[in-house]
């Protein structure tokens, strides 16, 4: 037996924390959690599906998060608890058994935590990491966001939150207000992740983390969401530093999300379900809530003077303005714009995907299709730059350090780096180090094993750059390879 796996059953304690040979238990304030180990390449301990706030379903449906009930006895969190709802799709699941579908559940307000075993003397940083899915899709349970391996390369507690989506992560109903400032608020997902943050300040130090440390990371819509909570009183003091992933600040006005609202009703009656007591509401099925708010998209916050000031807007005011490593990839919107000018629905794209060696770009996109989708990426990209641009000014003058990237890796085969490029997502199994080998997923088409080693090289690079981050606010002590945004706008590009 190695070195490694005789360690992984040694007894190691640290305050509220042990685990030996036995499941790890951790014994948090409204209970016991025993978790598993794993003691092979990352030896690391996991604790998955813990309820960071009670069930939003019944009359909790569409108000704000509640508190964790206690539990007796030791609470297994040893499976991942299901995604919320949703219709199903690849941003949740590998499975396309799943796609096009209700999809989840409603009893979804759970995280995730990764733990090294390795002992220490000192508190460890924490990552809390976001999923993207436009506010309407994913799942922490994505196994592309499993925090494994980054856990024991950054020597940090990584956590994944998840937060209710679509109409039931954003309603503003008249017949559902209560005189509540959250409550009517309706940015349910927004306070999902705020209470996710504080049950992160209340109970992370029993895993050996630093309340303190608290680096946040969102990727896509999880970014758009930490934009917010720079600019959310909420969220004051929950995080010291962000990493913000493809995601640009946004903000929504109040005659928006009530048309929202009102779409989300005639939707019902569409379909010949007549509700207007707050009651009546809360009784309709999940599935009939998932199927009333199919296709519309998800709107957060707004500036309702709880949740945001009533002065906010996209570029500010910075409330909880902290260090900041920002970036997106060099075609933002190549993946979404296959879909509306190319040759295939999400149901093609994915299918496409799975037997890549057999398409050929005439498969993917007509002559005019491919000229229209240049024309549209070229402007979608120099928009998200402009904006990011702005943001990391803003930040910049807020006395911030702020790190940009550009992430243009696309080593990869054709057509599919013809078209796509480094698309949305791509830098994410970089972050985490999961590339997932050859079994289903989104990504399976862009991984060959000619490119394994230089993309773990790249993760490994960026492993370093977050470590010393969340330790240090710079990726780089000595400023070379990752240069400080500054009246230069200067970026760091990652190929």
């Amino acid at each position: 037996m190695n070195a490694v796996r005789i360690w992984g059953l040694l007894l190691l304690c640290l305050p509220g924390l042990c685990w030996g040979a036995e499941p790890p238990t951790v014994h948090l304030a409204n209970g016991t959690l025993h978790g598993f180990s794993e003691v092979d390449e990352y030896p690391v301990a996991t604790y998955l599906g813990v309820p960071f706030a009670a069930p939003p379903v019944g009359d909790l449906r569409w108000r704000a998060p509640q508190p964790v009930a206690p539990w007796q006895g030791i609470r297994k969190a040893q499976t991942f608890a299901p995604a919320c709802a949703q219709i199903g799709n690849f941003y949740a699941s590998d499975d396309a058994a799943t796609f096009g579908q209700p999809y989840g559940s409603e009893d979804c307000l759970y995280l995730n935590v990764w733990v090294p075993v390795a002992q220490t003397n000192r508190v460890r940083p924490v990552l809390v990491f976001v999923h993207g899915g436009a506010g309407v899709a994913g799942s922490a349970a994505l196994p592309g966001y499993n925090g494994r391996r980054l856990a024991y390369e950054l020597d940090a507690v990584v956590v994944s939150v998840q937060y209710r989506l679509g109409i039931f992560g954003g309603l503003v109903l008249p017949a559902l207000h209560r005189g509540n400032g959250l409550d009517d608020s309706g940015a349910y997902g927004l306070l999902d992740q705020i209470a996710a943050l504080h049950w992160v300040q209340e109970n992370i130090a029993a895993f050996g983390g630093d309340p303190d440390a608290v680096t946040l990371m969102g990727h896509s819509a999880g970014a758009v969401s930490l934009w917010s909570l720079l600019r959310s009183p909420l969220a004051e003091g929950l995080f010291a530093r962000a990493v913000s992933l493809s995601g640009i600040p946004m903000s929504h006005k109040r005659k928006d999300v009530i048309e929202r609202g009102e779409t989300f009703v005639s939707n019902l009656r569409e379909a010949g379900v007549v509700a207007q007591t707050a009651a009546e509401y809360r009784a309709l099925s999940t599935e009939q809530v998932v199927a009333a708010g199919r296709g519309l998209k998800a709107l957060g916050a707004y500036a309702d003077g709880t949740v945001l000031p009533l002065d906010d807007t996209r570029d500010g005011p910075l409330l909880n303005p902290v260090p900041m490593l920002m970036g997106n990839v060099a075609n933002e919107a190549s993946m979404l714009l296959i879909l509306r000018y190319g040759r295939m629905d999400r149901d093609g794209l994915w299918q496409a995907t799975q037997q890549h060696d057999e398409m050929e770009r005439r498969d993917l996109l007509s002559w005019f299709g491919r000229l229209r989708m240049s024309l549209a990426s070229r402007f979608f990209n120099g928009m998200v730059e402009r904006r990011l641009a702005r943001s990391a000014d803003a930040l910049s003058a807020a006395g911030m350090p702020v790190y940009r990237y550009t992430f243009d890796w696309a080593d990869y085969s054709a057509p599919w780096s013809e078209m796509f490029g480094a698309f949305h997502g791509l830098d994410i199994p970089f972050w985490f180090g999961n590339f997932q080998g050859d079994s289903e997923h989104f990504f399976r088409f862009v991984w060959s094993p000619e490119s394994e080693a230089q993309r773990n090289f790249i993760h490994r690079q960026l492993t370093v750059a977050l470590a010393n981050f969340m330790r240090q606010s710079s990726p780089d002590p000595l400023g070379e390879d990752w240069p400080l945004w500054d009246e230069r706008r200067q970026l760091r590009e990652v190929h």
